[in-house]
């Protein structure tokens, strides 16, 4: 692996996303990544790059992008300073944003504690490469989304359970509709990623293991996001999004949820819980009861 470190002047900021603070600056430099960082951050540039690395031809790979390029990654040191650089695009609850056509990363300073650092560049560097891979090509955010959460391997414990509670008390969010999560509150926002996951999943499902890159394919060729996912899986985007919807709510229900383990120790929990309070509370009415007796005897 190749790399190395310099100093980095403002103008060369300037030059790549336009920003008019970035003094003391330092770049490391490695085959696939150019991160931008200041001194106290060297250590969190050298594994962001290092991941980029392990990870650039696995993701490629996958989606079948086989061009080379270099990642830009920036490290702001303020969330003031993120803001800027993202120019206020991403909300509160965003930590990383990623600009394809600059092939441009930003992470915000605190993610740290919110997720592991391997987990959000490899996300952010599917968005680049996905979007690299496919032109110009409109991508439903919820694709998009769901293949960067599928490259980062972003199921966690629990979202079962919260596509459970989606379904059980009708509050699913219309494929279309994700398009805005930038717009959405954050756990609006949690949900809208546990669908676009899912919604990948049962991609797969239709058309097979080799999808991702068919479907890259096509839109590289030039078609649209619907005309690619017609050709290659032989319904519309709203024929998908209405079997995706059927799909989901077979898959999660009432029962499954009862018989998702985690949700099962719950139930038992709180049936000790109830059991317990009700046999303290007759227990406490008995005697009562007894005080009652005694009080009344002659």
């Amino acid at each position: 692996m190749r790399f190395s470190r310099t100093k980095v002047s403002s103008f060369l900021v300037i030059l790549f996303i336009g920003v008019d603070f970035a003094f003391g600056w330092e770049v490391w430099k490695t085959e696939h990544t150019e991160v931008f960082h200041y001194p106290r951050d060297s250590t969190v540039a050298r594994r962001a790059s290092s991941i980029v690395e392990t990870n650039f031809s696995r993701v490629a790979r996958s989606i079948g992008f086989r061009q080379d390029l270099r990642v830009r990654i920036f490290l702001p040191p303020t969330d003031d300073e993120f803001v800027f650089l993202t120019q206020g695009r991403i909300p509160d609850w965003g930590i990383g944003c990623a600009l394809p056509e600059k092939k441009t990363i930003v992470l915000r300073p605190s993610f740290k504690g919110k997720v592991g650092l391997e987990e959000l560049v490899v996300h952010e560097l599917s968005h680049i490469l996905l979007g690299q891979a496919t032109g110009r090509a409109r991508l439903p955010r919820w694709f998009d989304e769901g293949v960067a959460m599928w490259q980062s391997r972003q199921w966690r414990w629990g979202q079962d359970f919260t596509m459970n509670k989606a379904v059980f008390f009708h509050r699913i969010i219309p494929l279309g509709q994700i398009d805005n999560m930038l717009l959405f509150s954050s756990p609006r926002a949690q949900l809208a990623y546990t669908e676009s996951f899912l919604a990948l999943i049962y991609l797969f499902e239709l058309g097979g293991g080799e999808v991702l890159p068919r479907l890259v394919q096509e839109m590289a060729s030039g078609k649209e996001f619907s005309q690619a996912l017609l050709e290659v899986c032989g319904c519309s985007e709203k024929e998908f999004a209405a079997e995706w919807e059927r799909f989901v709510h077979h898959k999660f229900n009432l029962a499954s949820m009862l018989l998702d383990s985690f949700n099962l120790w719950v139930v038992i929990l709180l049936l000790f819980v109830t059991v317990y309070f009700v046999k303290r509370y007759r227990t406490r009415k008995t005697l009562q009861q007894w005080e009652v007796e005694e009080n009344i005897e002659p």
